[in-house]
């Protein structure tokens, strides 16, 4: 058996599988009507990714059920919990976050970039140029930042399940004095995640210098 890491997390909320319940209903993807004529684009997204983490949720339980006995037996249920509702709540913030910044800001190169194009050609071609070379180092960057979230997420798993085992058996812990033992490995686990969100850190650091520093000598 192949651990239970954020890839097998995806294949297995993805599987096509045997209809829900008919009690469950599973929830639209899009915001439902209120009484109110206009509600702000951030409370859709939200609304958004928080309809997308209920569908998630229920399917991805649906679908382990559905598994083998073996796929129990070789999976820690501290790792199952933590895919469940961290992995899930990553999902939630791509919908309600990051891809409301993506639509804004294209929204903004489509409009900006008309508007140049009237005003100077010339100079919409050094701003082009410039937005190009943005481009392959945000593409870097998120293929780079991408890994790093897997790895953190499976870190996180990881500690989830160190701390479900030590949680269940809290009275032999106790008994053979393991207490000090459990908590250096759950800290171990969570020291680890935070290594690597601190290189997420600096990473995305260095990104936005570079991406600044180009912005700026545009207009030098």
């Amino acid at each position: 058996q192949q651990p239970f890491t954020r890839k097998t997390f995806i294949f297995i909320i993805s599987q096509q599988t045997p209809p829900l319940p008919q009690n469950l209903n599973m929830k639209q993807t899009q915001p439902t009507k209120t009484n109110h004529t206009y509600t702000y684009p951030s409370q859709k997204n939200t609304q958004t990714g928080s309809r997308g983490n209920y569908n998630a949720r229920v399917k991805l339980h649906h679908n382990l059920l559905l598994q083998e006995a073996a796929f129990f037996d070789s999976t820690e249920t501290g790792i199952l919990l933590s895919r469940i509702n961290n992995d899930v709540n990553k999902i939630g913030q791509v919908i309600s976050f990051h891809i409301n910044i993506v639509f804004r800001q294209l929204t903004q190169f489509v409009f900006g970039s008309f508007f140049l194009l009237k005003i100077s050609p010339q100079m919409s071609l050094v701003a082009f140029t410039g937005i190009g070379f943005i481009a392959i180092i945000s593409a870097i960057y998120g293929q780079f930042s991408r890994v790093l979230a897997e790895k953190v997420q499976d870190k996180f798993a990881e500690a989830s399940a160190i701390a479900e085992t030590s949680f269940r058996m809290s009275e032999t812990i106790r008994a053979f004095n393991g207490i000090n033992l459990e908590t250096s490995k759950y800290e171990a686990g969570q020291g680890e995640a935070l290594e690597l969100e601190e290189v997420q850190a600096w990473a995305y650091g260095m990104h936005k210098f570079i991406a600044d520093s180009v912005e700026t000598s545009k207009y030098e």
